[in-house]
């Protein structure tokens, strides 16, 4: 078998997890990875690795978990989405994607890491702008297979998006980034009695928009849009090749969309945390079922 791994220069990632000894786990899971995707891999696949690891071990990492979950993950051409199965009779894509933190001045800064703790406020709006962006492209993205024929109006359409490279700040809040991002949530705000006769309250702000460095503003309630119908679900990890769990999948969330044409089915995956929105309350539920 054919290593995933070639020699010759390649981007930093790529060069890490190929030549650190210290990553020999890491090379090896690839390869198990690379053994069973490789027949309906694309042709430039393993170059294209070579400048977007992160994006193309997530492509990797995404077949294997739906697999090892039994939803037998096919793919269709080299110029479709990235994946498909089959649930109900009805056909499943998922298009996957892995933003950077981009460039420029709306780009997320970097950690700042040193010997002595340091307080750092987290660039909340700078990274929902970069989901927002990756959830554009891949509407986009959709509108292209529709108008090639691939995608049909009755299939299910999910974006699955991962996160690390985007977002290296430990930790989600309560309400998970990419969540805020499409149904217009902002801060946390608690109110409280100070007589203590009425018990403290809490509740989301709406947050409609996040604005640039140049102001221009960028919508946060992509879901709420009719554009965004075609979209059933956001599907999403925060972690790298590097640093999958063992129980794999289980560190996933799934997120429907409240309006979608074709949604998909409640606990269709089992193996992670799985939220919608309840609209006859305005509340946003969850079910963890990984630890059921």
């Amino acid at each position: 078998m054919d290593s995933f791994f070639q020699i010759g220069p390649a981007s930093a990632s790529y060069e890490t997890v190929r030549d650190a000894s210290d990553l020999a786990h890491v090379r090896i899971l690839i390869d198990q990875l690379w053994a069973k995707y490789r027949p309906p891999a694309d042709p430039h696949f393993l170059e294209d690795a070579k400048k977007h690891f992160h994006q193309r071990t997530w492509e990797l990492y995404l077949w294997h978990v739906l697999n090892f979950c039994c939803h037998s993950p096919q793919k269709d051409g080299p110029v479709g989405p990235d994946l498909f199965f089959m649930s109900g009779g009805q056909r499943t894509w998922v298009e996957a994607v892995a933003p950077s933190r981009g460039t420029g001045p709306d780009a997320v800064p970097m950690l700042e890491v040193g010997e002595t703790p340091i307080a750092q406020d987290v660039p909340e709006e700078a990274i929902i702008l970069r989901f927002t962006n990756a959830l554009q492209d891949k509407l986009r993205k959709y509108g292209e297979y529709r108008s090639k024929g691939i995608v049909q109006s009755k299939d299910r359409f999910i974006i699955a998006i991962n996160g690390c490279e985007a977002k290296d700040y430990r930790g989600e809040p309560q309400v998970p980034y990419v969540i805020k991002a499409t149904i217009a949530l902002g801060d946390l705000q608690v109110s409280f009695d100070p007589t203590g006769v009425q018990p403290s309250r809490s509740r989301y702000q709406r947050r409609a928009v996040v604005r640039k460095q140049s102001q221009q503003s960028v919508s946060t309630d992509l879901f709420m849009k009719d554009e965004y119908r075609p979209v059933s679900a956001i599907l999403y990890s925060p972690k790298d090749i590097c640093n999958v769990p063992e129980r794999i999948g289980s560190e996933m969330y799934y997120f429907h969309n409240p309006l979608a044409e074709n949604p998909i089915p409640r606990g269709i995956f089992r193996f992670c945390r799985e939220y919608w929105v309840d609209l006859d309350h305005e509340s946003l539920k969850f079910r963890d079922w990984h630890l059921e």
